[in-house]
């Protein structure tokens, strides 16, 4: 067993599964947080985020949980389970929206790849992969909501710069980015891992939030 990390009260190894639940586009109420908390009697949700752990095989959240946190309260979610890592940024449900991701579905090694859903008044955008730990960009960990983020082309180098701290935070904020992006019409960072998962060569110009996400997808 290899454990990465332990962060606020609980740890990501080879015998777990954690998940981490984000809203970018709004605070939840407390009566929205209470929903939220209910898949598990140790979550606490507070205005943007409800986390959930659970150790072993035997346990996990029950069947629709995701779906519902992310249709009802939550537009991203980050989760990890025995090294495999499953990515999602929810959009209001829109039919020409949903056309265009339709485009960017694709198969990567060992069931990884991109996958597109419709869920109630949503549409889910799931990324499934593999992670390669040393290339997760810390850049984007303070960003907490969509009006937060704007591209800074003076930015440094992303690849050089993780230090060791969560990376479930570390995705959210390049998560947010990247649905900030989508929401603008703009598509290469699902391009550039479309490209990443069918081993083809990066073509075209790149937003850095786009580099962010194929660069730190692993294929082994």
């Amino acid at each position: 067993m290899k454990i990465y990390w332990i962060k606020d009260g609980y740890e990501t190894d080879h015998s777990s599964t954690s998940y981490a639940f984000y809203s970018s586009t709004k605070r939840l109420t407390r009566q929205e947080r209470k929903l939220a908390e209910q898949f598990s009697s140790r979550a606490h949700a507070t205005a943007r985020k409800v986390s959930f752990h659970y150790n072993g095989e035997w346990s996990d959240l029950p069947g629709g949980a995701k779906e519902e946190l992310l249709d009802k309260y939550f537009d991203i979610m980050v989760s990890e389970n025995y090294d495999w890592w499953t990515m999602a940024i929810s959009f209001d449900y829109d039919e020409k929206l949903l056309k265009k991701l339709n485009q960017y579905e694709c198969d990567g090694p060992d069931d990884t790849g991109i996958r597109i859903r419709r869920i109630g008044k949503k549409v889910v955008l799931y990324i499934y992969c593999r992670l390669d730990y040393g290339a997760i960009p810390s850049s984007y960990s303070d960003i907490e909501c969509l009006e937060d983020y704007e591209e800074n082309e003076e930015d440094e180098e992303y690849y050089e710069d993780y230090d060791g701290d969560d990376p479930f935070e570390d995705i959210r904020g390049i998560l947010i980015a990247v649905k900030k992006e989508i929401l603008g019409n703009k598509f290469s960072a699902l391009q550039a891992v479309k490209n990443r998962f069918e081993k083809r060569p990066q073509e075209g110009k790149q937003t850095k939030a786009a580099m962010a996400l194929a660069g730190m997808i692993s294929l082994e």
